[in-house]
């Protein structure tokens, strides 16, 4: 099964191989990086 995004209007689209939360790297657990879009104003 396979999941779609919708892309929005105005954003950009950002890959990451961690993020931080609280000053702790965390890395995703069945992916090689993070996907989100990030919205610009």
């Amino acid at each position: 099964m396979e999941k779609k995004m919708k892309t929005p209007s105005k954003g950009i689209e950002v890959f990451c191989r961690y993020t931080t939360k609280k000053g702790k790297r965390i890395y995703p657990k069945k992916a090689k990086f993070f996907h989100f879009f990030r919205n610009v104003k």
